[in-house]
Parts: C-alpha cells; structure tokens; sequence
C-alpha cells in the first residue's frame, strides 16, 4: 500500500525522507529537498531561511530528504 505524505498531515518544518521515481521527480506539494538552498515562499513561516543540506546522508541519488514548509 502506497501512502502519500499529505495525508500524513506532519507539522511544518517535519523532515521525512523520500524516494522519488528519479531525479526530476519533484518534491510533493508544500515539501522541498533539503538540500541547502532558500526558502523562496512567502506563504511559509520559514520563507528566507536555509534549508538543512542533507544531500549526503544517502549515496542513492533518489532518495532524498524533504521538509514541509507550509
């Protein structure tokens, strides 16, 4: 059985990990990559601020961390 993250109604700012079907595959809504960028969303309580970089916890270029942002 297939879940989708939505569903699981997580808090902002909750970071899960994700394996996405490749690499253009993009985060689901409300979610991003943590991959070290800016919050470019002015609707999120975070919008301005550095995502964590957790691009290196996984040697899998698939599996990826997300974070909710709103």
């Amino acid at each position: 059985m297939v879940i989708s993250i939505n569903s699981l109604n997580e808090p902002v700012g909750s970071i899960r990990s994700w394996l996405r079907s490749d690499k253009s595959e993009p985060p689901p809504s409300k979610w991003l990559i943590c991959d070290g960028s800016t919050i470019l969303d002015e609707s999120s309580p975070y919008n301005g601020l550095p995502l964590p970089d957790m691009r290196a916890q996984s040697s899998h270029q698939n599996f990826v961390m997300i974070i909710k942002v709103k």
